[in-house]
């Protein structure tokens, strides 16, 4: 059985992706990410609003960061992804970089000067693919710097870097060996973690659906 504790952590649970209706997901679930989709309308996400009583995470969009977060399409990027967010009252937003943005000081001064006036309007979570996994310091200074929600998953974080202490978090987890469903034993780490904190946990894995109603009876 699950420990429950004290104080319960002050977290939404949820998956990435839609798995059937909009109302019926969140009869159970709390938050969605929403998966990278191009063409859609603002009419549709408005319409998505009204069909469930939950959190909605869009993605920012993708010319944001092609261009390095420098430049007219950065800008014009960013102000259709605020749409997105107005259209689904959504209290922040997923920004995903590719690989191809390294941690490198330029790429640094680039993230931190385009999101430092911008965060404190919507606030905006990071997934860092690529080599920021194995340069923590740099990612969470750099997330510190620019405003930005660090996106990690707790139960594979390497346990010789500091944890982060981003309040609210933003948790994704992928699955034990990246498909497996979580044992009782890893949600009792995961509600340790989260204690007394705010934040948003996602699962992304093939058996997200059934994790994710698991954790969430327990809050």
């Amino acid at each position: 059985t699950l420990s429950l504790h004290d104080a319960l952590p002050i977290f939404q649970v949820g998956c990435t992706g839609f798995r059937g209706g909009r109302r019926a997901y969140f009869k159970d679930l709390g938050v969605i990410e929403l998966p990278d989709k191009a063409d859609v309308k603002l009419t549709t996400y408005r319409r998505w609003r009204g069909e469930g009583d939950g959190l909605f995470v869009p993605r920012v969009q993708p010319g944001v960061a092609a261009g390095g977060f420098i430049g007219d399409e950065a800008v014009a990027a960013w102000d259709h992804t605020f749409k997105i967010a107005d259209c689904l009252q959504a209290e922040q937003v997923l920004l995903r970089t590719p690989s191809t943005f390294r941690p490198t000081a330029a790429n640094q001064k680039a993230l931190v000067d385009f999101f430092a006036e911008r965060t404190p309007k919507l606030a905006v979570a990071w997934w860092a693919d690529g080599l920021w996994e194995s340069a923590a310091e740099a990612f969470l200074e750099t997330c510190a710097a620019a405003g930005l929600r660090p996106v990690i998953d707790p139960l594979a974080w390497d346990e010789d870097e500091p944890f982060p202490d981003a309040d609210p978090f933003y948790w994704r987890l992928a699955g034990r060996l990246g498909a497996g469903r979580y044992s009782d034993y890893d949600f009792d780490q995961l509600l340790d973690r989260a204690e007394e904190r705010k934040g948003t946990i996602i699962f992304t894995h093939p058996r997200m659906r059934p994790d994710a109603r698991r954790l969430a009876m327990h809050l």
